[in-house]
């Protein structure tokens, strides 16, 4: 739970890890108020903005992940319930298609 310094409007200035002189107020981490200082008004600064922001990639990282555990004889695609193992099959089929499919793309770029 940082401390927090305020400005004479009452607008938190700075957080501390250990009271100083001119702190004693502790809030917790998740506090709005803290969320406001740390990433402003700004909603695409959010925790939440960036967790979504982020999302893309960590389904790359898990497909990935699921994979390897399947090659390593560590899990069967059947443990997976069928809608999983349906949506990775489609996924896997499609980044195949595109890797195959990569010179046609390149060259119409630079046809174009």
């Amino acid at each position: 739970m940082p401390y927090v310094l305020r400005d004479k409007n009452q607008k938190i200035i700075a957080l501390f890890r250990e009271p100083t002189g001119d702190t004693s107020e502790k809030l917790s981490s998740g506090d709005p108020e803290i969320m406001e200082f740390l990433v402003g008004s700004n909603p695409e600064r959010t925790p939440e903005h960036y967790l979504s922001y982020t999302d893309k990639g960590m389904v790359r990282v898990l497909e990935d992940l699921i994979e390897l555990l399947i090659e390593k004889n560590v899990i069967m695609p059947t443990d997976l319930p069928l809608d999983a193992q349906s949506k990775l099959t489609i996924r896997h089929r499609t980044r195949k298609d595109l890797q195959n499919n990569a010179p046609l793309f390149i060259a119409q770029k630079d046809i174009l």
